[in-house]
């Protein structure tokens, strides 16, 4: 496959649109959290709101990936498990030259190898855009 312009440029919004999503999550922002919160609080004064029975809202609360950055000088790997039966936890970690990652799934929920696999395919096609597309930039980077 040939790398464009356009997959660059795509690849570039995605990551400002996912730093946003990751700022406003950080804040409590996440309309998921806000969700939860009034769950509880129902269920705190015996409360059953129609909503929370909805197969909407069990829709979004089905977190098949469950990924946290493990950013700190004293951890170089970690792992947790996934938070539905057919889900993945992925603990990862970023260098300078390389990252890396601990995927868990439960045995016959969900194929952690197929998975691993994919994610390291598009880790590489990721790699191969931004070696193609990128500008130069001098080793001293």
């Amino acid at each position: 496959c040939e790398w464009t312009l356009e997959h660059f440029l795509s690849m570039c919004w995605s990551s400002k649109v996912h730093s946003q999503l990751i700022k406003e999550a950080a804040m409590g922002l996440g309309f998921d959290r806000h969700l939860f919160a009034l769950k509880l609080v129902a269920e705190k004064r015996g409360l059953t709101p129609a909503l929370f029975s909805d197969p909407a809202y069990n829709a979004i609360n089905q977190n098949i990936l469950s990924t946290s950055t493990l950013a700190s000088d004293y951890l170089e790997l970690g792992a947790f498990g996934p938070v539905v039966h057919n889900g993945y936890g992925i603990g990862y970690s970023l260098w300078n030259d390389r990252l890396g990652c601990i995927i868990t799934n439960y045995s016959g929920h969900s194929d952690g190898l197929g998975f691993l696999q994919a994610l390291e395919e598009s880790l590489n096609k990721i790699e191969k855009i931004l070696k193609t597309l990128r500008p130069s930039h001098s080793s001293d980077d």
